[in-house]
């Protein structure tokens, strides 16, 4: 799991335990092209822009 999972999915029923030598995880943005709007694009470009964060 994600680190994030602890935080926004913890349950009493699961153990989330810290996998040291996986590796990093990528996300990608994605949305329908349908719904596709000028702040979609403009925050993908900033997104981009950015490019990957160091952890």
């Amino acid at each position: 799991m994600h680190a994030h999972a602890l935080r926004y999915y913890a349950r009493a029923d699961i153990a989330y335990i810290r996998i040291h030598d996986a590796p990093l995880s990528r996300w990608a943005l994605c949305w329908r092209t349908g719904s596709e709007t000028t702040a979609i694009r403009h925050f993908a470009g900033a997104a981009d822009e950015l490019g990957p964060l160091p952890l």
